[in-house]
């Protein structure tokens, strides 16, 4: 069968799309998500560097795709606050229950490589209430995962990574409303270390 391009980069001269994402929702359908970077690199390293998200929605199963859109467009050095410069690597899951979607990614303007405790990328969030089709304003929650490692034998940490690509969500173990969530973060520790955990979530993001 068939490939499908679902995001298209042209040319050389083109801006560049990396780190797709993709999530199906309960109604079947598939949300694909990627970094669309003006910059041409990663989140700090290019100063001031605008990335955006952006997405598209299949209906077929991939055969054929919905027209792109932003899911947020980075600033870059017009943007007024760190927040807002870029955004980049999602990672993306769709509710098997309802029709919210949860979409983390890395922000701001400091690459992982040279982030520190309290200079370092933002985590943006984001849901959707209609399966992927509009999504809400980014927010930064990378105080509320930083902090639980402060008191930790590895804290605290100088920099996290929001793992691109999948959320992962439990078939088996739900607490409330929502079965828990899991999702992975590259971190370096306090003496630079490079080490994987997994965060979860039993309200789909919200803690």
């Amino acid at each position: 069968q068939k490939g499908v391009e679902v995001f298209t980069t042209p040319s050389d001269k083109a801006i560049p799309y990396r780190i797709p994402a993709i999530a199906q929702n309960r109604r079947g359908e598939l949300i694909a998500a990627a970094d669309y970077r003006h910059s041409r690199s990663d989140i700090g390293i290019v100063p001031n560097g605008r990335i955006d998200l952006v997405a598209r929605i299949s209906g077929d199963g991939g055969q054929t795709w919905g027209k792109e859109f932003a899911i947020v467009e980075g600033k870059g050095a017009a943007s007024p606050d760190f927040m807002n410069v870029g955004f980049g690597d999602p990672c993306i899951v769709a509710d098997c229950d309802s029709d919210r979607v949860l979409l983390l990614s890395c922000a701001g303007n400091v690459s992982f490589q040279n982030g520190t405790r309290y200079n370092h990328q933002n985590i943006a969030r984001f849901y959707s209430e209609d399966g992927g089709k509009t999504w809400s304003k980014p927010e930064d929650i990378a105080e509320s995962i930083y902090s639980q490692f402060d008191n930790s034998s590895y804290g605290p940490v100088r920099s996290m990574f929001v793992a691109s690509g999948r959320i992962m969500q439990s078939r088996k173990t739900k607490v409330g409303e929502y079965y828990r969530l899991y999702c992975a973060v590259l971190v370096r520790d306090r003496q630079a270390k490079h080490m994987n955990y997994i965060l979860f979530s039993d309200d789909f993001g919200g803690s």
